[in-house]
């Protein structure tokens, strides 16, 4: 996959970069005891607990535990119908990985912040699937491989 082209979603309060490595790490602490509000639960978070997850024990365990939680997230926050996707979060968790391999570890919040920049545009999915692959009830339950180039 290649990079997003700068293009991440505007910021939402909860979305903006992380100031320092203690607030990345109340936000994976709170999503792994569950303590984190549904609303502080963003596109950002999600990929910031991913990474500290591939960091911390590798691709394969990353996502056994990502998937793992965020069901156990959903199941507590009420989002179980809507919430987890299993094919987003392979391709995120995938796309999190070769960002990990490429760019060596650095300070916990400049890391997530440098992740988000380059790979944190929400529509960076639709340059390897179409909507309709994408958001089909096969590729929500189970993983479904691209449809499209992403050129």
């Amino acid at each position: 996959m290649s990079a997003s082209s700068g293009s991440a979603a505007p910021h939402r309060a909860h979305d903006a970069p992380y100031a320092d490595a203690a607030a990345v790490e109340e936000l994976c602490a709170g999503f792994v005891d569950l303590s984190l509000p549904p609303e502080r639960w963003s596109h950002r978070a999600h990929l910031t607990v991913a990474l500290r997850l591939v960091r911390g024990c590798g691709y394969r365990a990353a996502l056994a535990l990502m998937r793992d939680g965020l069901k156990r997230y959903n199941a507590v926050y009420g989002t179980t119908g809507r919430g987890y996707h299993e094919t987003l979060t392979v391709f995120y968790m995938r796309v999190v990985a070769r960002y990990a391999r490429e760019t060596p570890a650095g300070d916990p919040a400049a890391d997530a912040n440098l992740l988000y920049d380059r790979y944190g545009d929400r529509e960076l999915p639709f340059r390897y699937y179409s909507r309709e692959r994408l958001f089909s009830a096969a590729a929500k339950e189970e993983w479904v491989g691209p449809d499209l180039d992403g050129a």
